[in-house]
């Protein structure tokens, strides 16, 4: 028979009347799922055990010398034999001089190959332009963007490069090289006029589905029966299966950045998925070094996370299976530290601030109950990502801000760049970790009524360092957009210290989130949302509902943004043509004076950003 304690109260129940024992009943006592949580209790058991065995499967030993592989050799991207006779390349209307060729193979091979390490070396640029011409032109494409003395060639390469890539939504992919195109286009993308229109997600799902199609991320055995037979997709018999295991670790890696990026349950963090990625981790064993194992075990845990986090709504789970998850990448960090360079903190430390940016949100959703122990947890979620925060700025200014390689001389077929810093060349997820981290700083900031002014200086000073990060690039469109952004939340910011009559009400809006459907990037979604309104920035409207704005941007802003390659397009009176693709129109380096754009930035709370954002 069940307890009548709730309905007996405040007397006794009978049970405890008949025992003549003294009734505990707490009327405030509310049932919870308790199957939901054993659930999630047991799968996470199941992630640290297989977390467990991975750093026991890739625990840093000693190699044997044979299996090693010489950084130098790896290092070399260009490998053009003597006799090689490198002629005039052209793609449409567009003709390269062999040595422009040799300099932006050598451009990308300085910059560039060290994040792309999944690339086959080339041997001859006339035999890849011929046999692979995606893949050849998208590197040119990309070498060009920031080359000190080839740059106008990525505006002339554009249209070339983008009929291109037409085919690739009409016909399936066939080639390893194709799929490497989409990655590269994946770390280095070409500027959007809006960064809705950002094709990285398409891109890493056709190589995702490409890798699948063509065995690439279970490979079959160079001698089996298949190999060879039309009937069976086109296979790589000419395609180490180093190769083929290193494209698999980039689909990887990238789809689970893109992932966090866009607030996603990243597509390869199936058991299968992760099985097969294991299986490439140890049939490269002695090709990769120990901070690559690195990266990858934090991936494998940013996987294990968004699935376990994903389904849960309760606050107080969220937060457990947060520590458990929390203490599984410092097992990660434990297990490498003798190799933890920069770039392996970078990874770990934005699985530390997605994994607490996912753990806030259900205590930021409308109609969640602030209890003394939620306060309590969202104080620790809040300093702990604030933390990771400020650790991942930190991390990329000491990698992006670094000098930049010193060419190499003559002797060794260097390029003439001249570049003060790798900033230009750095991959888009930095820059896209950068606005995450600021944005995350700026809520913190703002929700920060309990947490120390030192802690509020120092989300202050993460913001500031983001934005002084992205002024060094102001002839890059996305970049710059971002950096308006952060601009206008310094502002809000500032404005929140000093005013006192709307702060209560801004910062109660901000404990609520509008976008909760983004995992830990709802934070990030739900700010930019509120910085497109017009009658207050940072709030709702009156009645609760998020209308679209009418009024236009404001022209000196928009103005000032640097014009994507798309929008450079002009017809030419015969119909049709891209006009002479020597005849673009790049806009004045003046125009680009970061000192002026104080003068136009308008104030938070006066006008909406609209489509000049996103």
């Amino acid at each position: 028979m069940a307890c009548d304690a709730r309905k007996k109260a405040p007397g006794p129940c009978w049970r405890c009347k008949d025992k003549n024992m003294e009734c505990r009943f707490d009327k405030n006592f509310k049932r919870i799922p308790t199957r939901q949580i054993t659930s999630s209790l047991t799968n996470e058991l199941h992630n640290m055990r297989a977390t467990q065995y991975t750093s026991e499967g890739t625990s840093v030993s000693p190699r044997p010398p044979s299996a090693a592989r010489d950084p130098e050799e790896h290092a070399r991207f260009l490998q053009i034999s003597e006799g090689e006779i490198v002629t005039d390349l052209s793609i449409g209307a567009v003709g390269i001089p062999p040595e422009v060729v040799l300099e932006l193979l050598r451009h990308f091979e300085q910059h560039y190959y060290i994040r792309a390490a999944f690339l086959q070396p080339i041997q001859s640029p006339a035999s890849c332009a011929s046999e692979s011409p995606l893949l050849f032109w998208t590197i040119l494409f990309i070498a060009s963007q920031h080359h000190e003395s080839h740059s106008h060639l990525y505006e002339k390469l554009f249209f070339p490069h983008r009929d291109l890539l037409a085919p690739l939504t009409t016909c399936a992919l066939h080639s390893i090289q194709e799929i490497h195109a989409l990655l590269l286009l994946c770390l280095w993308p070409i500027p959007k006029q809006r960064e809705v229109l950002n094709p990285i997600w398409n891109y890493i799902g056709l190589a995702i589905s490409a890798c699948i199609r063509l065995d690439i991320h279970n490979p079959l055995p160079q001698d089996h029966i298949l190999q060879g037979w039309g009937g069976w997709p086109r296979t790589l018999t000419s395609v180490s299966l180093e190769t083929q295991r290193l494209t698999w670790l980039a689909c990887f890696s990238i789809s689970t950045q893109e992932s966090v990026w866009l607030g996603f349950v990243p597509p390869l963090s199936s058991c299968y998925h992760l099985k097969n990625t294991r299986k490439a981790v140890n049939g490269l064993d002695g090709h990769l070094k120990p901070e690559q194992l690195a990266s990858i075990a934090i991936y494998e845990n940013m996987c294990h996370y968004s699935v376990a986090l994903e389904g849960i709504d309760e606050p107080s789970t969220h937060f457990l299976l947060t520590q458990s998850h929390n203490g599984s990448l410092d097992i990660v960090k434990q297990t490498y530290a003798a190799d933890w360079p920069r770039e392996v903190d970078i990874v770990f430390q934005l699985a530390k601030l997605n994994l607490h940016s996912t753990a806030l949100v259900p205590y930021l959703q409308k109609g969640c109950t602030r209890e003394a122990s939620h306060i309590i947890d969202l104080q620790t979620l809040l300093l702990r990502g604030l933390e990771a925060a400020s650790n991942l700025i930190e991390g990329i200014k000491a990698v992006c801000l670094a000098p930049a390689p010193a060419p190499a001389t003559a002797d060794t077929h260097g390029d003439n760049t001249t570049t003060n810093t790798i900033l230009p060349f750095a991959p888009k997820h930095y820059f896209t970790n950068l606005f995450f981290a600021a944005l995350f700083l700026f809520r913190t900031y703002v929700l920060s009524q309990p947490i120390s002014q030192t802690h509020k200086a120092l989300a202050y000073q993460g913001m500031v360092d983001v934005h002084e990060i992205f002024q060094q690039l102001p002839q890059r469109r996305d970049i710059a957009r971002a950096a308006i952004l952060v601009e206008k939340l310094l502002s809000k910011a500032r404005l929140h210290e000093t005013t006192t009559t709307t702060t209560t009400a801004n910062s109660s809006s901000l404990n609520e989130l509008l976008i909760t459907n983004r995992l830990g990037a709802s934070i990030v979604w739900d700010t930019v949302l509120r910085v497109r309104l017009r009658t207050n920035v940072l709030t709702v409207a009156a009645n609760g509902v998020v209308e679209r704005e009418v009024h236009p941007v404001e022209e000196a802003v928009r103005d000032r943004l640097p014009p994507a390659p798309e929008m450079m397009l002009q017809e030419t009176s015969g119909g049709g043509v891209a006009a002479g693709l020597d005849g673009f129109m790049p806009q004045s380096s003046e125009d680009l004076i970061w000192a002026d754009w104080n003068l136009f930035v308008p104030q938070p709370g006066y006008s909406d950003m609209g489509q000049m954002f996103w």
